[in-house]
């Protein structure tokens, strides 16, 4: 099978840019699987303190509202604010939507 690591890391922040995360000319992604770290986001100069490094949207953040789960079963977000009750959604509902993510 053909190593396509660097063709999908490049294909991720590619996605990351086109759906608004800005990240710092600063800032690049590493192939570190030599020393078992796999890809590793390491700077290319020094950073000053309190210098933005990356801004994501929280449209693009994996929640219980832009999971596929709720995409494919709508139903199921108020299924899981009804398992959460009136407090804000727990880790259950968060720990199924990455369930259904990663299968």
């Amino acid at each position: 099978m053909a190593d396509n690591y660097t063709e999908t890391t490049t294909e991720y922040v590619s996605w990351l840019t086109n759906n608004g995360v800005k990240i710092s000319p600063k800032l690049k992604v590493e192939d570190n699987r030599y020393k078992d770290e796999g890809r590793c986001v390491v700077t290319t100069t020094d950073i000053q303190k309190d210098e933005l490094l990356f801004e994501i949207p929280r449209n693009v953040l994996l929640n219980c509202e832009t999971s596929q789960l709720v995409k494919d079963i709508p139903a199921v977000l108020t299924e899981l604010e009804t398992f959460s009750g009136s407090e804000p959604l727990s880790w259950e509902p968060l720990i199924l939507c990455l369930f259904y993510e990663m299968y």
